[in-house]
C-alpha cells in the first residue's frame, strides 16, 4: 500500500488514536533541552526548506500544489496540513524555550493547589493557543508570498 492511500484510508476512518499518541510522545521529548533543541532544528529547517522553495520557484510550488490538489483533494489537504504541523511545532518549541515548565504539572495538597493547578492549565492553554496561531500564520503567510510571487 502506497503512504498516500495508507494516510487517505485513516483519515476516512477518523482514527484519531495513533496521531494523539504520536503528539504526545512528541510533546514530551519536547520536555527535555537537548530534544528540543533538535526538534526547533528540524522544524526550522523544514519551515526554511519550505520558504527557500516558496521564494525560489513560486510558480512551481503553485503549480505541483495544484497538481496534487487536482488529483486527489484530500492529498492536498494533507499538504496543507503537514505544513501547518511544521509551523505549529516550530512555535510550540520556540514558546517551551520561554515557559519550561508548561507541561509540569504536579498536583500538591495544599488549600490553594486548584488555584495553582488553574493557572498552570490556563497558562498550556495559552502556549497551545499561540503555537497555532504561529502555525496559522506561518501557513498564510507561505500561500500570500507564494500567490504574489507567482502572480507577477
Amino acid at each position: 500500500m502506497r503512504p498516500a492511500r495508507y494516510i487517505i484510508d485513516k483519515l476516512e476512518k477518523k482514527d484519531d488514536g495513533p496521531a494523539a499518541d504520536y503528539v504526545n510522545l512528541l510533546v514530551e521529548q519536547m520536555a527535555d533541552r537537548t530534544k528540543l533543541y533538535r526538534a526547533l532544528i528540524i522544524f526550522g529547517g523544514l519551515n526554511l526548506l519550505i520558504w527557500l522553495g516558496i521564494l525560489v520557484f513560486p510558480s512551481d510550488v503553485s503549480v505541483a500544489f495544484a497538481k496534487v490538489n487536482d488529483l486527489d483533494p484530500k492529498m492536498g489537504f494533507i499538504v496543507i496540513a503537514f505544513i501547518f504541523g511544521i509551523g505549529l511545532f516550530f512555535s510550540y518549541g520556540a514558546i517551551k524555550l520561554i515557559f519550561p515548565d508548561v507541561e509540569d504539572v504536579r498536583l500538591e495538597r495544599t488549600p490553594m493547589a486548584s488555584f495553582g493547578y488553574g493557572e498552570q492549565a490556563q497558562k498550556r492553554w495559552m502556549v497551545w493557543l499561540f503555537a497555532v496561531i504561529g502555525g496559522v500564520l506561518n501557513l498564510l503567510w507561505m500561500i500570500i508570498v507564494d500567490i504574489g510571487l507567482s502572480a507577477s
